[in-house]
């Protein structure tokens, strides 16, 4: 009996020490199955905690302008290279040419009537007149040479009014208007149009004309004349696409009497009714002395019975109708 007892216990190590050979050998069968997973306690989500953010900085704007001025090489050169995360922008609209830029707001093409455009002359002397509050429109013209001629500027297209400039080339020969009329529009960049001084230095001669042309197109600038002669300048402006406008009965007194005044807007007004409804037909444009006496008596004509059917309009309106599209 012990004999069979002490072979029963040899047989049974004997298997046990097989299969621990046999798993040492072969591996575990599935050993993600076999490992126990772990245990995560539960967090209430009103006692989570979450790490918190650094706060942005924002880098002081004399800082920054000082870093654009004078970036370092790697800097630059960062600045430089495409970025391809960077969404793409669309190149920005061609800009208005000036006489469509800077001219009054709204709309006074619609034809409502015959129209005359007052073009008033600052000669540059005393305080500039407070024309907000006239109730009509009227555009000044400006000569570029004339003391504080850009700060008078500013303050009429502050008020909303158009200003036109006073060309006055005198002598100059045709290549130095280039420079010339640069050197004018810098002094009032905000300026619609050219208008022509008392005296023929446009139209002094084809060469001259021809410059002034070639110059003021691709500005992008109108040109108001006189009707001397042919006007030969009015008409290359037209073939060029310039809008054009030509002055009716054109004051340079600055001592125009209160009647004269009402006679020379009443002949505009009639001329503009006889043309409305002709082909190309246009407001009217006069040119007068800026003063007292004028303002006053502009203000008379508008509201009398005289005036009746007539409006006022600033000088693009005028130009606006000979731009060609």
């Amino acid at each position: 009996m012990a004999r069979f007892l002490i072979g029963l216990l040899v047989g049974l190590v004997s298997f046990v020490m097989a299969a621990v050979i046999g798993s040492w050998v072969s591996g575990p069968s599935d050993p993600v199955a076999t490992r126990p997973a772990p245990q995560i306690p539960a967090v209430p989500l009103s006692e989570t905690v979450l790490p918190e953010e650094p706060e942005a900085s924002f880098a002081d704007p004399s800082d920054l302008a000082e870093t654009l001025a004078n970036p370092e090489p790697e800097a630059a050169m960062a600045l430089l290279t495409p970025d391809a995360t960077r969404p793409s922008v669309d190149p920005a609209p061609e800009a208005e040419p000036p006489v469509r830029a800077f001219a009054a707001p709204g709309d006074w093409t619609d034809g409502a009537g015959p129209a005359v455009a007052v073009v008033l002359m600052d000669t540059g002397q005393g305080p500039v007149p407070d024309l907000s509050r006239f109730p009509y429109p009227v555009t000044i013209a400006l000569d570029p040479q004339s003391t504080g001629a850009g700060e008078r500027m500013q303050t009429y297209r502050a008020a909303g009014i158009e200003v036109v400039l006073l060309a006055r080339p005198g002598d100059t020969p045709p290549e130095a208007l280039a420079q010339m009329i640069e050197s004018w529009q810098a002094s009032l960049p905000q300026v619609v149009a050219l208008l022509e001084g008392p005296e023929r230095g446009i139209q002094s001669n084809r060469a001259v004309a021809d410059e002034v042309v070639a110059q003021i197109t691709p500005r992008g600038l109108g040109l108001i004349t006189r009707n001397h002669g042919h006007n030969t300048v009015s008409h290359l402006a037209r073939q060029q696409g310039v809008p054009t406008a030509i002055l009716f009965r054109p004051v340079d007194d600055a001592n125009i009497s209160a009647g004269d005044l009402h006679h020379i807007l009443a002949r505009a007004a009639e001329r503009a009714r006889r043309t409305q409804g002709q082909p190309n037909a246009a407001p009217v444009v006069v040119y007068l002395p800026m003063n007292d006496q004028t303002l006053s008596g502009l203000l008379g004509w508008a509201l009398s019975e005289r005036a009746a059917n007539t409006r006022l309009v600033p000088v693009t309106a005028a130009l606006r109708v000979a731009e060609p599209g």
